[in-house]
C-alpha cells in the first residue's frame, strides 16, 4: 500500500526535483544571493520583486567557488565544488523558466506581486528612490506620452534607471500569474510529502 501511494504522489503530481540546497534556509540567515553568469533572467526578476541580488555577466566558476554567501547556480561542477567547502549553494535544475522562479520564491520567501516600493534595480541592483515630482532628470530620460499619464517614479541610486508603472507591467504580471501556479504545484507536492512522511510514520507505529 505504501509503495502504491508512492508511487501516485509521484506520477499525480510530477514530484521532479526543481533545486537542491546544501544548507538550511530560514528567514535572515543571508543579506545578499549571489546569482552566476548562466542566471542574468532569475537576476533581474528576484531583484525586481524584493530579493537583494549581486549579479555580473563575467562572474567565473573561481570567483564563487569560495565566497561565503548564498550563490545561486545550475551548474552542478560548482554546486558540488563549494559542497566541499560547506558553502550555502542553491543548485537548480528545471530547464523552465515559471519552475525555477517560483522555486526561488518559495525559497527565499519573496512575495510574487510587484511592487517597487521593494523593487531593486534589475539592472545592478541597487536601491531604488520614489519620485511623486518631475524634475529636471525625469523631463529630460523619460518620454513626453509616458510623463501625460504617469505621475510616479521609481530612480536608481547608483545606475540613475527610471521605472514606472505603465503598460509593460501587464506582461510582467501575465508571467508571474503563471508562477503563482507553478508555486502551487509546489506547495501541493510539499504538503502530499508532509503526508506521506506521517502516513509511513502511523505505519510503523501500528505495525
Amino acid at each position: 500500500m505504501k509503495h502504491l501511494i508512492g508511487k501516485l504522489l509521484r506520477r499525480s503530481f510530477n514530484c521532479e526535483i526543481v533545486a537542491k540546497l546544501n544548507f538550511k534556509l530560514s528567514e535572515g540567515n543571508f543579506k545578499i544571493a549571489i546569482f552566476d553568469s548562466m542566471l542574468g533572467k532569475y537576476a533581474r526578476w528576484c531583484r525586481m520583486l524584493g530579493l537583494k541580488v549581486l549579479y555580473i555577466s563575467n562572474f567565473k566558476d573561481e570567483d564563487l567557488v569560495k565566497n561565503t554567501s548564498i550563490v545561486v547556480t545550475r551548474d552542478k561542477q560548482l554546486y558540488k565544488q563549494r559542497n566541499l567547502h560547506n558553502l550555502p549553494t542553491i543548485l537548480l535544475f528545471s530547464s523552465e523558466f515559471s519552475k525555477n522562479l517560483a522555486t526561488l520564491i518559495k525559497l527565499f520567501k519573496l512575495n510574487c506581486e510587484l511592487n517597487p516600493e521593494k523593487s531593486y534595480c534589475t539592472e545592478c541592483g541597487s536601491e531604488l528612490i520614489k519620485k511623486t515630482e518631475i524634475d529636471n532628470y525625469i523631463l529630460e530620460n523619460i518620454p513626453e506620452n509616458i510623463l501625460r499619464n504617469v505621475k510616479t517614479f521609481w530612480i536608481c541610486t547608483k545606475c540613475g534607471k527610471i521605472y514606472w508603472i505603465g503598460s509593460h507591467h501587464k506582461k510582467i504580471q501575465n508571467i508571474l500569474n503563471n508562477v503563482k501556479i507553478e508555486i502551487l504545484k509546489l506547495e501541493v507536492i510539499q504538503f502530499c510529502k508532509e503526508f506521506y512522511v506521517i502516513y509511513l510514520k502511523s505505519l510503523k507505529k501500528y505495525s
